[in-house]
């Protein structure tokens, strides 16, 4: 986390996932990966703004933040594989739980480095952009955003 600018940069994003048999190992490397970083720009990027009579503001990708390849985060992922008795192959879904992670640890580690620094924030509310983050260096004390 940069205490200058509220951003944040991940450096490595681990995920374990069950997706039973695995029949084509690239497929599920990339489900995985893009699932996660769609978890990430969720988390860290991606807002609706309404004004106050309930108009889209960001009606745009010029407005609305979306991540590109550039923003990529490298994902490491294993694979246990535990067939199920309820598909021919033993073949479970795969990608949508991994959206759903970064949802939660996102928050979290920046509650935590946050913590580090000597201050106390309660994130209940996504995404947490870098604008929020630099609101929350900026403040003492205990904060909820």
């Amino acid at each position: 986390m940069d205490i200058e600018t509220g951003n944040i940069r991940i450096n490595r994003y681990v995920v374990v996932h069950d997706c039973g048999t695995v029949i084509n190992p690239m497929i599920v490397e990339g489900q995985v990966t893009g699932a996660v970083n769609n978890g990430i720009e969720a988390a860290t990027m991606s807002e609706f703004i309404y004004n106050e009579d309930g108009q889209l503001l960001n009606q745009t990708f010029a407005d609305y933040l979306v991540a590109s390849s550039c923003e990529a985060v490298p994902v490491q992922s294993y694979t246990m594989q535990y067939p199920t008795d309820r598909s021919i192959y033993g073949v479970k879904g795969i990608g949508e739980a991994d959206v759903i992670g970064p949802l939660a640890a996102i928050p979290n580690a920046i509650e935590d480095a946050l913590h580090n620094i000597g201050i106390k924030a309660n994130i209940n509310g996504l995404p947490i952009t870098p604008e929020k983050i630099y609101k929350l260096l900026k403040t003492s004390g205990n904060c909820y955003v």
